[in-house]
Protein backbone atom coordinates (compact mmCIF):
# COMPACT_ATOMS: atom_id res chain seq x y z
CA UNK A 1 0.00 0.00 0.00
CA UNK A 2 2.95 2.36 0.56
CA UNK A 3 3.51 2.88 -3.14
CA UNK A 4 0.07 4.49 -3.40
CA UNK A 5 0.41 6.90 -0.51
CA UNK A 6 3.11 9.34 -1.68
CA UNK A 7 1.78 9.92 -5.24
CA UNK A 8 -1.82 10.30 -4.06
CA UNK A 9 -0.93 12.65 -1.24
CA UNK A 10 1.07 14.65 -3.77
CA UNK A 11 -2.06 15.05 -5.88
CA UNK A 12 -4.03 16.20 -2.87
CA UNK A 13 -1.30 18.70 -2.08
CA UNK A 14 -1.33 20.07 -5.64
CA UNK A 15 -5.11 20.47 -5.48
CA UNK A 16 -4.83 22.24 -2.13
CA UNK A 17 -2.19 24.61 -3.51
CA UNK A 18 -4.41 25.44 -6.48
CA UNK A 19 -7.32 26.11 -4.15
CA UNK A 20 -5.29 28.33 -1.82
CA UNK A 21 -3.73 30.26 -4.69
CA UNK A 22 -7.11 30.82 -6.34
CA UNK A 23 -8.47 34.35 -6.23
CA UNK A 24 -11.67 32.87 -4.82
CA UNK A 25 -10.02 31.38 -1.75
CA UNK A 26 -11.39 32.98 1.38
CA UNK A 27 -14.47 34.35 -0.35
CA UNK A 28 -17.33 35.07 1.99
CA UNK A 29 -19.89 33.92 -0.54
CA UNK A 30 -21.16 30.41 0.21
CA UNK A 31 -23.67 28.05 -1.34
CA UNK A 32 -25.70 25.35 0.40
CA UNK A 33 -25.29 21.79 -0.80
CA UNK A 34 -28.24 19.43 -1.32
CA UNK A 35 -26.83 16.58 0.71
CA UNK A 36 -25.77 18.28 3.89
CA UNK A 37 -25.89 21.41 5.95
CA UNK A 38 -22.28 22.36 5.32
CA UNK A 39 -21.30 25.27 3.15
CA UNK A 40 -18.30 25.68 0.91
CA UNK A 41 -16.65 28.80 -0.55
CA UNK A 42 -18.09 29.58 -3.96
CA UNK A 43 -14.67 29.49 -5.59
CA UNK A 44 -16.19 28.97 -9.01
CA UNK A 45 -18.26 32.16 -8.97
CA UNK A 46 -17.88 35.03 -11.39
CA UNK A 47 -14.75 37.14 -11.22
CA UNK A 48 -15.17 40.66 -9.90
CA UNK A 49 -12.54 42.08 -12.18
CA UNK A 50 -12.29 40.01 -15.36
CA UNK A 51 -9.74 42.15 -17.15
CA UNK A 52 -7.13 42.05 -14.38
CA UNK A 53 -7.43 38.31 -13.87
CA UNK A 54 -7.75 37.17 -17.49
CA UNK A 55 -4.13 36.06 -17.82
CA UNK A 56 -4.11 34.39 -14.42
CA UNK A 57 -7.31 32.58 -15.36
CA UNK A 58 -5.74 31.23 -18.58
CA UNK A 59 -2.69 29.93 -16.71
CA UNK A 60 -4.93 28.35 -14.08
CA UNK A 61 -6.98 26.51 -16.70
CA UNK A 62 -3.83 25.11 -18.34
CA UNK A 63 -2.64 23.83 -14.97
CA UNK A 64 -6.08 22.42 -14.11
CA UNK A 65 -6.26 20.52 -17.40
CA UNK A 66 -2.90 18.89 -16.70
CA UNK A 67 -4.08 17.95 -13.21
CA UNK A 68 -7.31 16.65 -14.75
CA UNK A 69 -5.33 14.21 -16.92
CA UNK A 70 -3.28 13.03 -13.92
CA UNK A 71 -6.43 12.46 -11.86
CA UNK A 72 -8.04 10.48 -14.68
CA UNK A 73 -5.03 8.18 -14.82
CA UNK A 74 -4.89 7.66 -11.07
CA UNK A 75 -8.63 7.01 -10.78
CA UNK A 76 -8.38 4.39 -13.50
CA UNK A 77 -5.46 2.73 -11.70
CA UNK A 78 -7.26 2.83 -8.36
CA UNK A 79 -10.39 1.27 -9.85
CA UNK A 80 -8.34 -1.53 -11.39
CA UNK A 81 -6.55 -2.11 -8.08
CA UNK A 82 -9.83 -2.26 -6.15
CA UNK A 83 -11.34 -4.74 -8.61
CA UNK A 84 -8.31 -7.02 -8.40
CA UNK A 85 -8.17 -7.16 -4.60
CA UNK A 86 -10.28 -8.69 -1.87
CA UNK A 87 -12.91 -6.10 -0.92
CA UNK A 88 -12.40 -6.72 2.80
CA UNK A 89 -8.72 -5.70 2.98
CA UNK A 90 -7.54 -2.53 4.65
CA UNK A 91 -5.78 -1.46 1.45
CA UNK A 92 -9.02 -1.64 -0.54
CA UNK A 93 -10.88 0.36 2.11
CA UNK A 94 -8.14 3.00 2.01
CA UNK A 95 -8.27 3.15 -1.79
CA UNK A 96 -12.05 3.52 -1.76
CA UNK A 97 -11.78 6.51 0.57
CA UNK A 98 -8.99 7.96 -1.53
CA UNK A 99 -11.04 7.45 -4.69
CA UNK A 100 -13.94 9.39 -3.20
CA UNK A 101 -11.64 12.29 -2.33
CA UNK A 102 -10.03 12.34 -5.77
CA UNK A 103 -13.43 12.17 -7.49
CA UNK A 104 -14.58 15.17 -5.44
CA UNK A 105 -11.46 17.11 -6.43
CA UNK A 106 -11.92 16.16 -10.10
CA UNK A 107 -15.55 17.27 -10.00
CA UNK A 108 -14.49 20.74 -8.85
CA UNK A 109 -11.71 20.92 -11.44
CA UNK A 110 -14.06 19.83 -14.24
CA UNK A 111 -16.64 22.40 -13.19
CA UNK A 112 -14.04 25.16 -13.10
CA UNK A 113 -12.73 24.28 -16.58
CA UNK A 114 -16.24 24.03 -18.03
CA UNK A 115 -17.34 27.36 -16.55
CA UNK A 116 -14.30 29.26 -17.83
CA UNK A 117 -14.54 31.49 -20.92
CA UNK A 118 -13.47 29.80 -24.20
CA UNK A 119 -9.80 30.21 -25.06
CA UNK A 120 -9.10 31.77 -28.42
CA UNK A 121 -7.72 29.48 -31.10
CA UNK A 122 -8.79 26.23 -29.48
CA UNK A 123 -10.28 23.80 -31.96
CA UNK A 124 -12.52 22.19 -29.34
CA UNK A 125 -14.37 25.46 -28.61
CA UNK A 126 -17.75 25.51 -30.33
CA UNK A 127 -19.19 28.93 -31.15
CA UNK A 128 -22.82 28.34 -30.24
CA UNK A 129 -25.88 30.42 -31.15
CA UNK A 130 -24.18 31.85 -34.24
CA UNK A 131 -26.74 33.48 -36.50
CA UNK A 132 -29.59 32.85 -34.06
CA UNK A 133 -32.00 35.38 -32.71
CA UNK A 134 -33.31 34.83 -29.20
CA UNK A 135 -35.91 36.84 -27.35
CA UNK A 136 -35.60 37.29 -23.61
CA UNK A 137 -38.77 36.21 -21.85
CA UNK A 138 -40.05 35.68 -18.33
CA UNK A 139 -42.11 32.55 -17.79
CA UNK A 140 -44.83 32.63 -15.10
CA UNK A 141 -44.57 29.75 -12.62
CA UNK A 142 -46.45 29.59 -9.31
CA UNK A 143 -46.14 33.29 -8.70
CA UNK A 144 -42.50 33.38 -9.83
CA UNK A 145 -40.99 34.71 -13.03
CA UNK A 146 -38.41 32.47 -14.68
CA UNK A 147 -35.80 33.96 -17.00
CA UNK A 148 -35.65 32.37 -20.44
CA UNK A 149 -34.50 32.79 -24.02
CA UNK A 150 -36.79 31.70 -26.84
CA UNK A 151 -35.46 31.53 -30.39
CA UNK A 152 -37.01 33.37 -33.30
CA UNK A 153 -37.19 31.00 -36.28
CA UNK A 154 -37.16 33.08 -39.49
CA UNK A 155 -35.37 31.02 -42.16
CA UNK A 156 -37.15 27.68 -41.72
CA UNK A 157 -40.74 26.57 -41.14
CA UNK A 158 -41.23 25.68 -37.47
CA UNK A 159 -41.37 21.91 -37.01
CA UNK A 160 -42.01 21.99 -33.27
CA UNK A 161 -40.42 23.14 -30.05
CA UNK A 162 -37.55 22.00 -27.84
CA UNK A 163 -37.27 22.81 -24.13
CA UNK A 164 -33.80 22.66 -22.55
CA UNK A 165 -33.14 22.00 -18.86
CA UNK A 166 -29.72 22.95 -17.50
CA UNK A 167 -27.47 21.18 -14.92
CA UNK A 168 -27.59 21.51 -11.13
CA UNK A 169 -28.12 25.11 -9.98
CA UNK A 170 -26.01 24.70 -6.85
CA UNK A 171 -22.98 23.61 -8.87
CA UNK A 172 -22.96 26.41 -11.42
CA UNK A 173 -25.63 25.07 -13.76
CA UNK A 174 -27.46 27.67 -15.84
CA UNK A 175 -28.95 28.13 -19.29
CA UNK A 176 -25.70 29.42 -20.82
CA UNK A 177 -23.94 26.11 -20.11
CA UNK A 178 -21.87 25.08 -23.19
CA UNK A 179 -23.61 21.72 -23.55
CA UNK A 180 -27.01 23.42 -23.45
CA UNK A 181 -26.09 26.14 -25.95
CA UNK A 182 -24.66 23.64 -28.44
CA UNK A 183 -27.84 21.55 -28.23
CA UNK A 184 -29.96 24.70 -28.66
CA UNK A 185 -28.19 25.66 -31.87
CA UNK A 186 -28.52 22.17 -33.36
CA UNK A 187 -32.27 22.13 -32.65
CA UNK A 188 -32.66 25.60 -34.12
CA UNK A 189 -30.83 24.61 -37.32
CA UNK A 190 -33.20 21.64 -37.68
CA UNK A 191 -36.21 23.96 -37.74
CA UNK A 192 -37.31 23.87 -34.10
CA UNK A 193 -38.21 26.82 -31.94
CA UNK A 194 -36.14 26.54 -28.77
CA UNK A 195 -36.58 27.60 -25.17
CA UNK A 196 -33.78 27.52 -22.64
CA UNK A 197 -34.48 28.88 -19.20
CA UNK A 198 -32.98 29.29 -15.75
CA UNK A 199 -34.45 27.28 -12.92
CA UNK A 200 -35.78 29.23 -9.94
CA UNK A 201 -33.04 31.06 -8.06
CA UNK A 202 -30.65 31.08 -11.03
CA UNK A 203 -29.70 34.21 -12.97
CA UNK A 204 -32.69 36.53 -13.13
CA UNK A 205 -35.20 33.82 -12.26
CA UNK A 206 -37.08 34.50 -9.04
CA UNK A 207 -37.29 32.13 -6.09
CA UNK A 208 -34.76 29.79 -4.50
CA UNK A 209 -33.51 26.28 -5.20
CA UNK A 210 -36.20 23.73 -4.31
CA UNK A 211 -34.28 20.42 -4.25
CA UNK A 212 -35.70 19.21 -7.56
CA UNK A 213 -39.35 19.46 -6.48
CA UNK A 214 -40.07 23.06 -7.42
CA UNK A 215 -37.84 22.68 -10.45
CA UNK A 216 -40.31 20.16 -11.90
CA UNK A 217 -42.93 22.90 -11.73
CA UNK A 218 -40.46 25.12 -13.59
CA UNK A 219 -40.28 22.52 -16.36
CA UNK A 220 -44.08 22.28 -16.56
CA UNK A 221 -44.29 26.05 -16.89
CA UNK A 222 -41.61 26.07 -19.62
CA UNK A 223 -43.43 23.38 -21.60
CA UNK A 224 -46.71 25.28 -21.43
CA UNK A 225 -44.99 28.50 -22.44
CA UNK A 226 -43.27 27.05 -25.50
CA UNK A 227 -46.33 25.05 -26.53
CA UNK A 228 -48.29 28.31 -26.77
CA UNK A 229 -45.55 29.73 -29.02
CA UNK A 230 -45.57 26.82 -31.50
CA UNK A 231 -49.35 26.57 -31.88
CA UNK A 232 -49.63 23.10 -30.39
CA UNK A 233 -46.89 21.43 -32.45
CA UNK A 234 -45.05 18.54 -30.81
CA UNK A 235 -42.31 19.22 -28.30
CA UNK A 236 -39.01 17.59 -27.35
CA UNK A 237 -37.39 17.95 -23.94
CA UNK A 238 -33.61 17.90 -23.53
CA UNK A 239 -32.21 17.56 -20.02
CA UNK A 240 -28.54 17.69 -19.10
CA UNK A 241 -27.51 16.00 -15.81
CA UNK A 242 -29.78 17.42 -13.07
CA UNK A 243 -31.91 18.82 -15.89
CA UNK A 244 -32.61 15.27 -17.06
CA UNK A 245 -33.56 14.18 -13.54
CA UNK A 246 -36.21 16.89 -13.12
CA UNK A 247 -37.20 17.33 -16.76
CA UNK A 248 -37.80 13.82 -18.03
CA UNK A 249 -40.46 12.81 -15.44
CA UNK A 250 -42.48 15.86 -16.46
CA UNK A 251 -41.97 15.08 -20.16
CA UNK A 252 -43.25 11.53 -19.67
CA UNK A 253 -46.49 12.79 -18.16
CA UNK A 254 -47.13 15.53 -20.73
CA UNK A 255 -48.79 14.41 -23.98
CA UNK A 256 -47.42 17.45 -25.80
CA UNK A 257 -43.87 16.07 -25.46
CA UNK A 258 -43.12 13.40 -28.08
CA UNK A 259 -39.38 12.88 -27.53
CA UNK A 260 -36.83 13.11 -24.73
CA UNK A 261 -33.05 13.46 -24.60
CA UNK A 262 -31.06 12.65 -21.46
CA UNK A 263 -27.51 14.00 -21.63
CA UNK A 264 -25.24 12.59 -18.91
CA UNK A 265 -28.04 11.37 -16.61
CA UNK A 266 -26.37 11.05 -13.16
CA UNK A 267 -27.48 7.47 -12.44
CA UNK A 268 -24.99 7.26 -9.57
CA UNK A 269 -26.84 10.04 -7.73
CA UNK A 270 -30.51 9.82 -8.73
CA UNK A 271 -33.09 7.15 -9.48
CA UNK A 272 -34.15 7.15 -13.14
CA UNK A 273 -36.55 4.22 -12.90
CA UNK A 274 -39.35 6.59 -13.89
CA UNK A 275 -38.22 6.05 -17.51
CA UNK A 276 -39.17 2.38 -17.38
CA UNK A 277 -42.41 1.82 -19.20
CA UNK A 278 -42.32 5.03 -21.20
CA UNK A 279 -42.99 4.45 -24.90
CA UNK A 280 -41.88 7.93 -25.98
CA UNK A 281 -38.81 8.26 -28.19
CA UNK A 282 -35.69 8.47 -26.04
CA UNK A 283 -32.04 9.35 -26.68
CA UNK A 284 -29.38 8.88 -24.00
CA UNK A 285 -25.94 10.45 -24.50
CA UNK A 286 -23.15 9.65 -22.05
CA UNK A 287 -19.39 10.03 -21.95
CA UNK A 288 -17.51 6.79 -21.33
CA UNK A 289 -15.51 8.54 -18.58
CA UNK A 290 -18.52 9.92 -16.73
CA UNK A 291 -18.03 9.13 -13.04
CA UNK A 292 -21.67 9.96 -12.32
CA UNK A 293 -22.98 7.52 -14.89
CA UNK A 294 -20.76 4.39 -14.74
CA UNK A 295 -20.92 2.20 -17.82
CA UNK A 296 -22.04 -0.89 -15.90
CA UNK A 297 -24.96 0.89 -14.30
CA UNK A 298 -25.80 2.61 -17.59
CA UNK A 299 -26.03 -0.68 -19.49
CA UNK A 300 -28.26 -2.22 -16.84
CA UNK A 301 -30.50 0.84 -16.82
CA UNK A 302 -30.70 1.01 -20.61
CA UNK A 303 -31.71 -2.65 -20.91
CA UNK A 304 -34.77 -2.01 -18.76
CA UNK A 305 -36.22 0.96 -20.65
CA UNK A 306 -38.58 0.33 -23.53
CA UNK A 307 -38.25 1.15 -27.21
CA UNK A 308 -38.05 3.43 -29.04
CA UNK A 309 -34.66 4.28 -27.58
CA UNK A 310 -31.08 4.92 -28.61
CA UNK A 311 -27.82 5.16 -26.69
CA UNK A 312 -24.71 7.07 -27.76
CA UNK A 313 -21.39 6.75 -25.91
CA UNK A 314 -18.93 9.61 -26.44
CA UNK A 315 -15.39 8.24 -26.28
CA UNK A 316 -13.11 10.10 -23.88
CA UNK A 317 -15.84 12.41 -22.56
CA UNK A 318 -16.58 12.95 -18.89
CA UNK A 319 -19.70 14.31 -17.21
CA UNK A 320 -18.91 17.84 -18.36
CA UNK A 321 -17.98 16.88 -21.96
CA UNK A 322 -14.79 18.91 -21.59
CA UNK A 323 -13.31 19.30 -25.09
CA UNK A 324 -16.02 16.99 -26.43
CA UNK A 325 -19.06 19.23 -26.89
CA UNK A 326 -18.79 18.91 -30.68
CA UNK A 327 -19.33 15.16 -30.31
CA UNK A 328 -22.88 15.89 -29.17
CA UNK A 329 -23.81 17.35 -32.55
CA UNK A 330 -24.29 14.19 -34.71
CA UNK A 331 -26.55 12.22 -32.32
CA UNK A 332 -28.63 15.30 -31.48
CA UNK A 333 -29.03 16.22 -35.15
CA UNK A 334 -30.09 12.66 -36.02
CA UNK A 335 -32.63 12.56 -33.20
CA UNK A 336 -34.14 15.96 -34.07
CA UNK A 337 -34.48 14.97 -37.73
CA UNK A 338 -36.45 11.81 -37.03
CA UNK A 339 -38.94 13.33 -34.58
Amino acid sequence: MKKWIIPCLSLLLIAALIFVSSPYYGSKKVTTLDEGAKTIPAIFGRMEDKEQKEQDDTNTIILLKKLQEILDGWLKSINEKIESEDGATIEVRFLEILRSILEWIKEKIDAKIESSPPQQGKAECFVALQGMKEEKVFIPCDGLALEGLVSVQEALPVRGGVVFCHPHPLYGGEMDNPVVTVAVEIAFKEGFQTLRFNFRGVGESEGTHANGVGEKDDVRAAIEFLSSRVDGLSLILVGYSFGAMVGLPVAIEDAKVKGMVAIAPPLEMYDFDFLKGSKKDKLVIVGDRDLYCPIGRLKEFYQHIEDPKSLVMIQGADHFFSSHVNSLIPPLREFFRKI
